[in-house]
Formats: C-alpha cells, structure tokens, sequence
C-alpha cells in the first residue's frame, strides 16, 4: 500500500503494528466477531463524554490501527482511500460517496478484517448525527476488533486510554441544541469543534480549529484531485461551516 500526502503512518501505530511478525489470530470469514475475546463496553462509557465529532474521530483513529496493521500484507489502494474519505466525512457526511462492498472481494484474515472495518466506519460517518447508535456501534466494534487482530493489542490499549482522556478533556460533550439545525439542512455543523488527526497522537501538542481546519482541508484537496472513489465535491460547500472553512 502506499499512502498520499497527507495519510502516512502514525508513529504510536509505527511502534506497535509489526507487521512482519505471523498473523496469530483466528479469523473465519462467517463468524465476523465471535472469535473476538474482548469487551469494547469500556470505550463506549468513556466516549459518553466526548462532543460527537470527537467520536467520529475516534471511529476514524480505531479504523486506522487496523487499516495500518496490514501495511505490506496487501496491494489494495482502497482500505487507504477509505481512510481520507473518512477524515472528510468527520467534516460533512456528504464529503463521502454512498458505496457497498463486495464481499467476495474481501475474504481471509487479511482483507477480511479491512472489510469488516471499513463496514462498520461507513454508516457511524454517514449517518451517526441522526443515529449515534451507528457511533457506538463503530466504536464497539472497532475496538475489539483492534484487539483482536494487533500482534501486541497491550501498546493499543494504552494507546486508547491515553486518547480517551485526552479527547474527553480537549473536546468534551455538550448539549445538542435540535433548533440549530431543525431540518438537517448543515449536516455535520452540530457536531462540535473541528479536530484533525493530531488529536489522536499522545506525542503532538493540540493545535487550534485554525490549524485542524487547515490539515483537513489538505486531505479534502488530495483526495478529490487523486480521484479518490469514495470522495465528492458538496453541491452547496458553503453548507459546511457557518464560516465557510471548508472550500
């Protein structure tokens, strides 16, 4: 795989993937979760006290850990073109094209588990402002799913209980006010503060909307100028943001 300007590797994710070590886990196609061995009930509590946009980016980070855990074990572009659609999805879900996978095309302890999380992300992007039960279902999934295929899911673990505090503290839930956007007409504005990856790395300082604006805006560009498929232009882009930030 080999990733654009604006998606490399994190580093926490460099340090604890290995992909060279075996695949050791149990993977059955016709089973999705049930050789899973953890419990994801956890992330759900403490994402309670996350404003629904740092959930999203939450969903996008879990997706990651496992899209990056298979770097070098598959040449398909799309699990990495998925991955930019859902950072400009955790800006608008219109940003992201309405697809289906084939699930033929996606069979074994490799491309199976890539199916699995792109499968579980698309509908919490897509339709968690209207119901965030797709969000909680994301973040239970995805998580445990992580655990499940990371050959040292201990550095995930501590990863995530180090985000989670930090996510909960930077961008906390607030009261939805329905009367914003009564007819769903700014879908995506409701959601809190933008946030970029860099929220996610325990070794980078938090950094301003001015400058998450900015690097979301590099992966929106990228994508639509790379043909990404999963990617679209908004017919009203001035819809995005009150302030138009997003162009």
């Amino acid at each position: 795989m080999t990733s654009g300007m604006s998606l490399d590797c994190p580093a926490y994710i460099v340090q604890a993937r290995s992909p060279q070590l075996p695949l050791r886990y149990v993977w059955d196609d016709t089973r999705a979760s049930k050789d899973f061995r953890s419990s994801g009930a956890w992330v759900l509590e403490a994402a309670r006290g996350l404003c629904p946009r740092a959930r999203l980016v939450l969903c996008v980070g879990l997706y990651e850990w496992v899209m990056w855990r298979f770097d070098g074990l598959h040449d398909d572009p799309r699990p990495l073109q998925f991955a930019e659609a859902a950072w400009c999805g955790t800006i608008d879900p219109r940003f992201m094209r309405f697809f289906e996978l084939d699930r033929t095309d996606w069979l074994g302890p490799v491309a199976g588990p890539l199916w699995c999380a792109i499968t579980w992300l698309r509908p919490a992007l897509a339709d968690g402002d209207s119901r965030p039960q797709e969000v909680d279902e994301a973040l239970h999934y995805l998580t445990r799913l992580a655990v499940h295929v990371m050959p040292r899911p201990d550095d995930f673990r501590a990863w995530l209980q180090t985000t989670l505090a930090r996510l909960v503290e930077a961008f906390p839930a607030f009261p939805d006010d329905p009367f914003e956007d009564l007819f769903d007409r700014y879908p995506g504005v409701r959601r809190g503060p933008w946030i970029d990856r860099r929220a996610l790395d325990p070794d980078e300082p938090a950094v301003g909307e001015e400058e998450a604006i900015r690097w979301l805006r590099l992966v929106c560009v990228d994508a639509l100028a790379n043909g990404n498929p999963y990617v679209q232009r908004l017919v009203r882009q001035d819809s995005v943001a009150p302030e138009g930030a997003i162009r």
